[in-house]
């Protein structure tokens, strides 16, 4: 996209914060969200984003903490 608008000499900016590849990220949502609404100097709120982060991390913890007690079964 910001190629695209390079063509057309369209004014463009992108904010990329690194996010999770493997899974939703709204974390990274809330750092990008955040930087542009400090650049901009107005506030929105992100804490259901920060929220939701904090939720998706406890559930990839878990669910990695099994699978490894399964393999260490698995291969003992």
């Amino acid at each position: 996209m910001l190629n695209e608008f390079e063509i057309h000499d369209f004014p463009a900016i992108a904010v990329l914060p690194y996010a999770e590849p493997a899974r939703a990220d709204p974390a990274a949502a809330a750092l990008a969200i955040r930087k542009i609404s400090k650049a901009y100097n107005f506030n929105v709120e992100v804490s259901d984003l920060v929220k939701d982060a904090k939720f998706i991390e406890r559930e990839f913890d878990q669910k990695s903490r099994l699978t490894r007690k399964s393999l260490q079964r698995m291969y003992a």
